[in-house]
C-alpha cells in the first residue's frame, strides 16, 4: 500500500500542472478579426513606447506604423544579424516583407 503511495501523489502533481493552464486562461478571443484588432493595438502601443524609450527613430516609427495601418504585422523591429541589421520585418500573408527606412537630410535630396 505504501508503495502507491508517492505514485499517487505524482499523478495529483502532473494532473493539477495539466489543468492549470486550462483552468486559468485569459479572456477569449471570439474570431480571427477580433485576434487581428488586438494585435494591431498592441503593435502600436509597442511602437509608442519603443518610440518613447529612443529605441526607434522618428521616421522608422512612422514606417511601421504605415506598414501596421496596411494590415502587415510587424515581426521584428531592428533585427540584428553579424552581417548587419534589418529596420523592420513584417509579414504580408505568406510573404516576407523587409524595409530598410531611410531619410533625407535635405528636401531636394533623393533614394
Amino acid at each position: 500500500m505504501s508503495a502507491w503511495l508517492p505514485f499517487a501523489l505524482m499523478a495529483l502533481v502532473m494532473l493539477a500542472f495539466v489543468l492549470t493552464p486550462l483552468l486559468r486562461r485569459g479572456k477569449a478571443v471570439a474570431t480571427r478579426a477580433d485576434y487581428d484588432l488586438e494585435v494591431y493595438r498592441q503593435q502600436l502601443k509597442e511602437l509608442v513606447r519603443d518610440r518613447e524609450r529612443g529605441l526607434l527613430s522618428d521616421a522608422e516609427a512612422k514606417a511601421a506604423r504605415y506598414l501596421r495601418r496596411r494590415g502587415l504585422r510587424i515581426l521584428e523591429r531592428n533585427w540584428r544579424c553579424r552581417s548587419g541589421e534589418l529596420d523592420i520585418v513584417a509579414r504580408d500573408g505568406d510573404v516576407a516583407v523587409i524595409v530598410e527606412v531611410r531619410t533625407a537630410s535635405r528636401p531636394f535630396a533623393g533614394g
